[in-house]
């Protein structure tokens, strides 16, 4: 599949901000995505579910040490929208 069309359907639903019961776990599934840019769509997707923190977080701090400054960088990002305490003690400045 096309990188580009599935990281606009990521931040699609993440612009959306619809179901996220449904969408949240579809997008932490894609943080493991061998493609890197498709792992940055994912997080920035995720960035809008703010009231998910909690099942977020986690996974965002993993992505901190992701081999790709793409991610990294998408993952600090999403932290300090999500959690600006978490990306504070993360170091996410």
């Amino acid at each position: 599949t096309n990188c580009l069309v599935r990281g606009t359907a990521a931040l699609s639903l993440g612009a959306m901000g619809r179901e996220p019961k449904t969408v949240v776990p579809a997008l932490l599934r894609g943080l493991d995505d061998p493609d890197e840019l498709m792992r940055a769509y994912c997080i920035r997707g995720l960035a809008a579910f703010t009231n998910e923190a909690p099942s977020i977080v986690p996974s965002l701090l993993r992505a901190l040490g992701d081999t790709n400054h793409y991610v990294r960088g998408a993952a600090k990002l999403a932290l300090k929208q999500i959690d600006t305490e978490a990306a504070s003690r993360a170091g996410a400045k």
